[in-house]
């Protein structure tokens, strides 16, 4: 354990340096009616976020409200923050949410743009498809700027921890440690570490359902590039089998639908459907905010 903390501790970022690093936002939206809580985590990961997050959740699960969902857009940060947050988020059994990159259709085929947008929830009403305004920020993959509205690096130990995963632009890579501690390593010692840290990681993830081949994508992608999920990667990480299951056992088959009007791409929602799903939802969040007040509570 010693040795694990130790290569934790030394796991400076995934994709970022701590010496420029400021605490990582966090502000919510209320669902007085519902009793339900949407948080949204924006910016850089660092130490100590992990108990700030607890400090903001344990107010509102001490006085009834459970976690419905966790917006989370960050270009990475420490490791072991974001498991902290992860963990919480796995005992709460919220949903997590990423940034959206948008498409367009082509001939009728959907092609991603360099449109990204970050949902922040604002303020939330009683509708059940939209749940109120939201506010959306709004960027172009091509400007440059890395920490504007992405899912990237360490984002990713929080998003994979929620029951169930939206959103479509996550980025992953293996772990970077502080290079000045890790270059003054002998080889062996430098494997004994990096070992003893993916062999954690590699648990982690597990533990949350992620499929092996996502895991062992990021781990093969080093510390300086990165890997975006793909469309299959993205319906692997995203599915959750058993409340997949136990919904369509509730509320049977989703009549929402999309098509082609000859003109324009047309969606069409089922309310009926989705309020049930909720309802689903809401259940296993009360379970999660009942362990929670035992496990981060006192």
């Amino acid at each position: 354990m010693r040795s694990l903390m130790a290569a934790l501790g030394a796991i400076a970022s995934l994709g970022l340096s701590l010496a420029s690093a400021q605490a990582l936002n966090m502000n919510f939206a209320e669902n007085k009616r519902e009793s339900i809580v949407y948080i949204n985590l924006w910016g850089k990961i660092v130490p100590g976020d992990d108990e700030k997050f607890r400090q903001m959740v344990l107010p509102f699960v001490r006085s009834g409200k459970v976690i419905f969902k966790v917006s989370t857009f960050s270009s990475g940060g420490n490791v072991q923050a974001a498991m902290g947050i992860g963990e919480q988020i796995r005992t709460l059994n919220a949903v997590t949410a990423a940034p959206l990159r948008m498409a367009t259709y082509v001939n009728r085929n959907p092609v991603l743009t360099t449109n990204v947008q970050c949902w922040f929830w604002t303020q939330v009403g009683d509708d059940v498809m939209n749940n109120g305004p939201k506010s959306i920020y709004s960027r172009d993959m091509r400007d440059g700027n890395i920490d504007s509205c992405d899912c990237e690096s360490a984002c990713f130990l929080i998003w994979s921890s929620g029951i169930s995963r939206e959103g479509n632009f996550v980025g992953i890579h293996r772990y970077r440690f502080d290079e000045f501690y890790f270059a003054g390593l002998s080889p062996m010692e430098a494997k004994r570490m990096y070992e003893s840290s993916e062999q954690e990681g590699r648990a982690y993830l597990v533990k949350r359902g992620v499929p092996q081949s996502i895991v062992d994508r990021m781990f093969a992608t080093d510390s300086h590039s990165m890997y975006f999920l793909s469309r299959e990667d993205l319906q692997l990480a995203k599915s959750t089998p058993f409340l997949e299951e136990l919904t369509m056992a509730r509320c049977g088959q989703s009549k929402a639908r999309s098509y082609w009007n000859g003109n324009d791409h047309i969606s069409e929602e089922d309310p009926s459907f989705t309020q049930c799903y909720r309802g689903v939802l809401k259940q296993a969040m009360i379970d999660g905010a009942r362990e929670y007040l035992s496990k981060y509570g006192p």
